[in-house]
């Protein structure tokens, strides 16, 4: 149409300026080259999907003696920690899923949480704003310009963010004795696991044998309730999860299927 028509860093930068009222939806600040700045506030929408679904809370804060690398960073390279983070909450989402016996080599991280995901290890919230999360990290290590600001948010939300998927991620008891100076919680959990799914085996059984001698197979399992009752509460303390009734009554009811099921919860199926 026009021919003649040369476009130059400054017709360039007029056409952006233009488009500016378009996009203002998704920008507080955008750094052009002329120093006209809007910022920007992906951060913030990621905070409150966070906060929405859980993976922040104000009331989870994460021990005193973690130092993370990205913290040391962020008041004079906000870039530089932003991207740290995100490094930090791969390495905590392929831990989770390495102890939940789910491959992560030759993986993105996508996969990885939709693996997570499909595993009920991620509820399908969490997975959705932990990928806008990561996404919206990722723009750091791509050298996309960011409010000097974010290092306030890198540093209040950063440890929330690590320390909920921390909390995700088996954590081991001490159980030590005089005989055995060294932690033996692998053997602890390894044992009551095992005690569990031989309980729930004989529930399954008695519920298929003895279907015609429906008064034995209850007096049977009248008296196996309260070794049940036990080995639930021993397999939930070497998990460091919180006991409950409906664990015991899972296998009661269900036999082995009630221990998958109780594995799931645990974070061990």
């Amino acid at each position: 149409m026009w021919p003649e028509l040369r476009i130059d860093g400054v017709i360039a930068g007029l056409v952006i300026i233009a488009i500016i009222p378009w996009v203002a939806p998704l920008f507080k600040s955008l750094e052009l080259p002329g120093g006209l700045k809007f910022e920007f506030q992906e951060l913030e929408k990621v905070s409150k999907e966070a906060r929405e679904v859980g993976l922040i809370s104000d009331d989870t804060q994460p021990q005193k003696e973690q130092d993370y690398s990205f913290l040391s960073v962020a008041s004079f390279d906000p870039n530089l920690a932003l991207a740290g983070l995100r490094i930090e909450i791969e390495k905590r989402l392929r831990k989770l899923a390495s102890e939940n016996d789910i491959e992560t080599s030759r993986k993105g991280i996508g996969v990885i949480m939709t693996d997570l995901s499909k595993n009920q290890l991620l509820t399908s919230k969490e997975r959705s704003t932990l990928d806008d999360m990561v996404a919206t990290l990722n723009a750091a290590s791509h050298g996309e310009n960011f409010d000097p600001r974010v290092a306030d948010w890198v540093i209040l939300e950063g440890p929330r963010i690590l320390a909920s998927l921390d909390g995700k991620i088996r954590k081991w008891v001490e159980a030590r004795s005089s005989s055995f100076a060294h932690n033996m919680d692998a053997w602890g959990h390894e044992k009551s696991e095992n005690v569990l799914r031989n309980l729930a085996a004989l529930v399954d059984v008695l519920n298929k044998d003895y279907t015609e001698h429906p008064v034995m197979r209850d007096k049977i399992l009248d008296d196996l309730y309260p070794s049940i009752w036990d080995a639930s509460k021993l397999y939930a303390f070497f998990n460091d999860t919180d006991w409950q009734t409906e664990d015991r009554d899972l296998i009661i009811r269900e036999g082995i299927a009630g221990f998958e099921k109780l594995k799931h919860r645990y974070n061990r199926a």
